[in-house]
């Protein structure tokens, strides 16, 4: 029974990742575009750091300047499911 418990524990922390694992840098890239209000060509993402399966923080560099965005969600426990972009101008 120990071993069927501890089996099932790793395989939830396996599935559960880093926010990443659903969530790419051009998902990142469209959301944050529609956010700002421009065309997905013209967004560049760098500086890309999780904390963990909820949060990912970026900037985002556009014609219109620059941004420190976060997004929430994105991972296997949030069904890749995420809220808009929040971007402050730097």
């Amino acid at each position: 029974m120990k071993i069927k418990t501890s089996l099932a524990c790793l395989g939830l922390i396996a599935l559960s990742g880093c926010a990443n694992t659903l969530l790419s840098d051009q998902r990142l890239r469209d959301n944050t575009a529609m956010a700002l209000g421009q065309p997905e060509e013209a967004v560049t993402i760098s500086n890309r750091r999780d904390d963990g399966i909820t949060n990912t923080y970026y900037i985002a560099h556009t014609p219109r300047g620059t941004f420190n965005c976060s997004i929430n969600g994105g991972s296997i426990l949030d069904a890749g499911m995420v809220n808009a972009p929040r971007c402050t101008r730097i």
